[in-house]
């Protein structure tokens, strides 16, 4: 099994920022706390630690891995980033949320980096969070870790590599 490199844990928590108090997500219409933690045990009342939060947050990343892994074996050979990339999105959409992109991880499959990030964007996604998929599509892209949002150096090869 692949571990969640820092990096990867880095840009998940950076990404969803860290609140120690419950508040209620109203895109996913649930309870969350920590660094974006959903679950039955989350209620309106839940408080966590800085460190419960990063250990809870790792074991959903090695969860994810196995499920990724499992579902996706052809995952296993991409680059860190690349994989790192589809961790980041199924933490965010849930694994079954990601294995819905069907066209887009067909591409990743193929190696057609620019088709799978095309995926990605042409979704309802990519309209509630655009600065996380811009994030995961410039790892996918590029290959390279991005811990938090793209800066306008990085926006702009992104949009030069998928628009020409």
């Amino acid at each position: 099994m692949n571990q969640p490199p820092e990096q990867e844990t880095t840009a998940i928590e950076d990404q969803e920022g860290f609140r120690s108090h419950a508040y209620w997500d109203p895109i996913g219409q649930v309870w969350t706390v920590g660094y974006g933690q959903t679950g039955p045990t989350v209620t309106a009342s839940t408080i966590v630690t800085r460190q419960e939060a990063v250990a809870w947050l790792v074991a959903v990343e090695d969860k994810l891995i196995i499920g990724l892994e499992t579902a996706l074996p052809w995952s296993a050979r991409l680059s860190q980033p690349r994989f790192g990339a589809l961790v980041d999105a199924a933490y965010n959409l849930g694994m079954d949320g990601l294995l819905a992109f069907h066209e887009a991880l067909d591409a990743m499959q193929r190696e057609d980096w620019v088709g799978a990030v095309h995926g990605f964007e042409n979704s309802l996604w990519y309209r509630q969070v655009p600065h996380r998929v811009d994030a995961i599509s410039y790892m996918v892209i590029f290959s390279e870790w991005i811990e938090d949002y793209p800066n306008a150096d990085q926006l702009a090869l992104l949009a030069r590599a998928l628009h020409g």
